[in-house]
């Protein structure tokens, strides 16, 4: 039952930080480039902060409720191992890529760290994408079974 739970919990998390990547891929990061630095009011000091609110606590939901899965029984090993690795690839894309791009817009504006923070996060988006996609499709091969037509 709790590997159900742990499941159910990783899926939603997952999908909500699915719906997030792409708001923030298509109309937060490129807002970015519009902004005006003030060292008074960082924008991107603000966003982090914010975005450390909204994101990284999902994503610590994420990726531990995937790794307890891994040590508990489940019925499928193998889909929870794809889950895994798509889970670690995007915290190392986040970490080696996204965060220090963060920091050095935390000291100034620059708008080529922000095309880069644009073109990378890219990768991660990628990453939810197709982590959404098989989430469907576990849950399709899950519920295929068990789905009721009612006529």
């Amino acid at each position: 039952m709790l590997s159900i739970f742990l499941f159910l919990v990783h899926i939603v998390f997952s999908l909500y930080l699915f719906g997030v990547i792409w708001f923030v891929q298509v109309v937060h990061y490129p807002i970015f480039l519009y902004l005006n630095y003030d060292p008074a009011h960082n924008p991107f000091i603000f966003h982090q902060s914010r975005t450390g609110i909204a994101v990284m606590s999902a994503m610590a939901i994420e990726l531990v409720s995937v790794v307890i899965l891994m040590f508990i029984p489940y019925p499928n090993f193998f889909a929870v191992l794809i889950l895994l690795i798509f889970t670690l690839l995007i915290w190392i894309t986040t970490f080696m890529i996204q965060v220090p791009c963060y920091n050095v817009l935390k000291r100034e504006k620059n708008e080529n760290v922000i095309y880069r923070l644009i073109w990378t996060n890219w990768l991660r988006t990628a990453l939810w994408t197709f982590k959404a996609i098989y989430i469907f499709f576990l849950l399709w091969n899950l519920l295929s079974d068990r789905l009721i037509v009612i006529c």
